[in-house]
């Protein structure tokens, strides 16, 4: 007798789930991202490649935009960026390099968080 193919669409459908729910949560800081706290408690090294998740609390556009990212917590950093930024008061997440433990420099992206703020 011959054997019964078993279908392979809902593992297929699962893994594409999963895949998705994992970049959803690395793009919403979930995954991957550093304490502001650590940075400015001097714990992360200058020049180290992180990504922070907080909340755009201050924009200056005077010739450089200037922008503060805030946790909540009293935790802060500060850096430039030349590209479009999401609306102030929004939960980002931004990509840069440790420059002092209050500043990043070279942030190569601000992504605003889809769905776990």
């Amino acid at each position: 007798m011959p054997r019964k193919k078993s279908s392979k669409l809902p593992l297929i459908l699962v893994l594409i789930i999963i895949g998705a729910a994992g970049f959803i949560a690395y793009h919403d800081g979930l995954i991957g991202t550093t304490a502001l706290r650590d940075i400015n408690q001097g714990d992360i090294s200058e020049g180290t490649a992180v990504s922070v998740k907080g909340e755009i609390d201050y924009v200056s556009g005077l010739g450089v935009t200037v922008v503060t990212v805030y946790d909540g917590d009293g935790h802060f950093v500060v850096f430039n960026y030349d590209g479009a930024l999401p609306a102030k008061n929004s939960i980002v997440v931004a990509r840069g390099i440790v420059d002092s433990p209050f500043s990043l420099r070279d942030v190569s992206s601000i992504d605003a968080v889809f769905i776990f703020s």
